[in-house]
């Protein structure tokens, strides 16, 4: 019967790790698929980022109303991995990227972000006024 219990635990122990094996593998591979792609200058950042869930084939968790206000900057990406374009893109906005559970968010950086990145550039912000 210890045999049995101990064999049990063994391939409980072993599935738990290829799961968690297989989810970070996951996440690293999302932000490391290469594409090709042109962004356009009259083109809008959603719109990129739609194109760019075409291509991996997997939905972006994203607000589109936050994006209306930004251009995307216009580029020819060859072989570009998708961490690559969401960095230039997303460079001089007030957004940032993650993958949580192998899936790819786009959202507002908090508070504490953007004073910190201010903070780099000399720039500081009182953020306890309405």
């Amino acid at each position: 019967m210890y045999k049995i219990e101990k064999l049990f635990r063994c391939f409980f122990l072993s599935s738990l790790l290829l799961c968690f094996y297989i989810t970070t593998a996951q996440a690293q591979s999302v932000l490391q698929k290469k594409l090709n792609l042109k962004v356009y200058a009259s083109e809008r950042l959603e719109s990129v980022i739609f194109r760019i869930e075409a291509n991996l084939g997997i939905r972006i968790g994203f607000k589109v109303v936050d994006f209306i206000p930004y251009k995307a900057k216009p580029a020819d990406y060859k072989e570009a991995t998708v961490s690559q374009i969401l960095d230039e893109q997303l460079e001089e906005t007030s957004f940032a990227y993650s993958v949580n559970k192998g899936k790819l968010f786009i959202k507002k950086k908090t508070d504490k972000q953007l004073v910190d990145r201010n903070r780099r550039s000399s720039v500081t912000f009182d953020l306890s006024q309405p």
